[in-house]
C-alpha cells in the first residue's frame, strides 16, 4: 500500500474552521498547511492568501461564490413571482421595475435594521417578498437594482 493523499485544501479549511468554532487544538497537519500558506503569502510568492491556501484555482471563480450567486438569483426570482397586483395582468417589465423599486425601499429602510438582527427574528412580521429579498441580501453579494440587472437574472427561460 502506498502513502495516503493528502487532504484537499477544502477539507483542511473545514477541519480549521471546526477546530477553531469548537475551541478546540487545531490539528498538526491543518497548522502546517494553513502556516505554510501564510508564509508563501506574506513572502510575496502567491497574490492572495485564498491561493496560498489552494482554495482558489486561477481563472476559476471559487465554488462558494458560484453557490452564492446562484443563491441571491434564487432568492431574487422568488421575490419577482410575488410582485405584482393580485388579480391583474402585469407585464414583466413593470413586475421587473416594481421589484427594482422594492429592493431600493428594502435596502434603506430594512436591511440596515435587519442584517444586525439574529436571522430567524429577523424574518418575523416580513412578508413573502421581503423575505426573499432578505435572503438575497443574506448571501453576501451585492443584489442589483437596475431593471435590466434584475430582468436578467428573473426572466423566464427560453426553450
Amino acid at each position: 500500500m502506498g502513502t495516503p493523499e493528502p487532504p484537499c485544501p477544502r477539507e483542511l479549511f473545514e477541519r480549521l474552521l471546526l477546530a477553531l468554532g469548537a475551541r478546540r487544538p487545531v490539528p498538526d497537519e491543518v497548522l502546517v498547511w494553513f502556516l505554510s500558506a501564510g508564509y508563501r503569502y506574506r513572502d510575496g510568492q502567491t497574490p492572495t492568501l485564498c491561493k496560498a491556501l489552494g482554495l482558489r484555482q486561477h481563472g476559476r471563480p471559487s465554488m462558494s461564490i458560484s453557490e452564492r450567486r446562484e443563491y441571491r438569483n434564487l432568492w431574487l426570482r422568488s421575490a419577482y413571482a410575488g410582485v405584482g397586483c393580485p388579480g391583474a395582468l402585469v407585464s414583466d417589465y413593470a413586475r421587473t421595475r416594481r421589484l427594482a423599486q422594492t429592493i431600493e425601499r428594502f435596502t434603506s429602510r430594512q436591511w440596515p435594521r435587519l442584517r444586525r438582527m439574529d436571522p430567524e427574528a429577523a424574518r418575523q412580521g416580513l412578508g413573502w417578498v421581503d423575505r426573499c429579498l432578505l435572503g438575497a441580501f443574506e448571501v453576501g453579494l451585492p443584489v442589483p437594482v437596475s431593471d435590466r440587472a434584475l430582468w436578467r437574472i428573473v426572466r423566464p427561460e427560453q426553450d
